[in-house]
């Protein structure tokens, strides 16, 4: 086919592995599921199976209260179905842990793939007597160890056979849910009605809910790399955009939730974009589009100091960020000398990629003494988003690796060097072979770090774009426009990246600069 070929396989997002056990709520078949600390509305997850989702689903109605409707954000970008029920994702054979890459690809382009799976799926099934060859993966266990425990360790894959009973695509599955709980969410309103008729009567606002129970929207991003502009954008369309019928969303009651497989990476700065964007809403003049419906609902327009303050905490705001002023910057980094010696491997072996000097200076801009209001507004919705993953922290992680692995390699050449008399073949091809692993590894932390701060730096140009656009007051000439953030139209009209990017201290992030 063309999604399943023969060099794909289906593999489960369930497994023993991709759960982190810390995490406070532990929902069966819905691993790391958490709440945000910056918005207690907020939440992420890892791909949850049907059976976990209603149990997601429960777990927020029980927890906020009543049955508050829910936006559900999946960011995944790579094709996936259900098959009885578990979710399930297609893989290269020969790259069963990574996910498949779509560059470009759109919301509606992954519909129409995922589409096309699962017919993909129900067509081979009658080749098999209805039986389709799945993968799933166990633990790896050590001798004399246990099973491991880091998360997304890497475990043995093993093939199976399973009788197909259903096969749905996630919006079918989402459109089956919100069916189901729409009638659910009927039944409890019935019997309130009294009630709900009295408050009529008195001039209150119903309680009784309309339009969909759990709404589904794709936002479709790369496996470990930082969303686009364009995907902030389609973020901020999924929070305040207009429902079917052209009903505004519950920004008051409702609940989000993101996912990716993991609920890790991508899940993560969706989140944190989420809480920023929630802390300006909509009645602030931060999106495009009539809001008017829901104005009368939301709080007021949030001056500067109260945006900071709800993700800063309590501790007092410093003259200098008061005045929304940091230190005078430096200039901006560059590339720092390289031993000679190792130079040449590690230029082959980095080739047009993530330099190490990026990443340092990157580490030393994500902390700086005096942090400019954009990035405490970032900093706070991160943290709050941290329990998983924490996309500040991992920046200075990575590149401490980076780092290391590169003065191990450093060291290894210049034991080799230092070393007196010939030496045969086969010691310089393992003295070879030991600088090459370290450079190996630091490449990887290389590409790993870079992509975390680009992520980092992109919520922190988002901050700034919200803040900037709160300032500015900017009015909406066309009152039936749909709401978009226009983040990606925002960074095209601030040609000056330098005054943008001096929340980083002037880190660039433009290959070759």
């Amino acid at each position: 086919g063309r999604i399943l070929g023969h060099e794909r396989m289906l593999k489960g997002d369930l497994f023993p592995s991709g759960r982190d056990k810390s995490l406070g709520d532990q929902i069966d078949e819905a691993p790391n599921f958490r709440p945000s600390t910056s918005n207690g509305r907020v939440y992420g997850t890892g791909q949850p199976s049907v059976r976990g989702l209603k149990s997601v689903v429960g777990h927020l109605w029980k927890s906020n209260g009543g049955a508050a409707p829910v936006t559900w954000i999946n960011m995944r970008q790579e094709p996936m179905v259900y098959i009885n029920g578990k979710p399930f994702c297609v893989k290269d054979r020969d790259a069963p842990f990574q996910n498949l890459e779509q560059p470009g690809i759109t919301a509606s382009g992954v519909r129409e793939r995922e589409h096309l799976l699962k017919y993909e799926i129900l067509a081979e099934a009658s080749h098999f007597g209805g039986s389709i060859l799945l993968h799933g993966e166990r633990d790896v266990v050590p001798a004399g160890g246990d099973a491991l425990r880091e998360l997304a360790a890497w475990g043995e894959v093993y093939a199976y056979w399973e009788k197909v009973e259903t096969v749905e695509t996630v919006e079918e599955v989402f459109e089956q849910l919100d069916r189901e709980l729409q009638v659910a969410r009927q039944a409890s309103h019935a019997a309130s009605k009294a009630a709900n008729q009295l408050l009529a009567s008195a001039g209150a606002r119903s309680s009784e809910a309309s339009g969909k129970a759990v709404e589904f929207f794709r936002v479709p991003v790369p496996d470990e790399k930082s969303p686009d502009p364009e995907h902030y954008d389609a973020l901020a369309e999924a929070l305040f955009g207009k429902r079917d019928g052209g009903r505004a969303p519950d920004l008051q009651q409702g609940l989000v939730v993101f996912n990716c497989q993991l609920g890790r990476g991508r899940t993560t700065t969706g989140m944190s974009a989420a809480c920023m964007l929630l802390a300006c809403g909509p009645s602030t003049p931060l999106v495009e589009g009539d809001h008017s419906a829901e104005r009368a609902d939301t709080p007021p327009p949030l001056i500067l100091g109260s945006l900071r303050r709800a993700f800063v905490g309590s501790g007092g705001d410093s003259p200098q960020t008061v005045a929304g002023t940091c230190p005078a910057s430096p200039s901006p980094p560059t590339a720092s000398s390289v031993d000679s010696m190792v130079a040449p491997l590690l230029a082959a072996m980095r080739g047009e990629g993530p330099s190490r000097a990026i990443l340092v200076a990157g580490k030393k801009a994500a902390d700086p003494p005096c942090p400019c209001p954009a990035q405490q507004f970032a900093d706070g919705a991160i943290a709050g988003c941290a329990r998983l993953q924490d996309i500040k922290a991992a920046v200075a992680v990575r590149a401490d690796k980076a780092v290391s692995h590169a003065e191990a390699a450093r060291a290894a050449l210049l034991q080799s060097s230092a070393e007196e008399g010939p030496r045969d073949a086969k010691r310089q091809r393992v003295d070879i072979t030991e600088m090459r692993k370290f450079l190996n590894k630091e490449r990887g932390e290389l590409e790993v770090g870079t992509q975390y701060l680009l992520r980092y730096a992109s919520l922190v140009l988002l901050a700034e774009c919200l803040l900037d656009r709160h300032d500015a007051g900017e009015s909406r000439e066309d009152p039936n426009e749909r709401a978009v953030l226009g983040f990606s139209t925002w960074l095209k009209t601030h040609p000056n990246t330098f005054k943008i990017l001096g929340c980083l201290n002037n880190l660039s992030l433009c290959p070759g600069s």
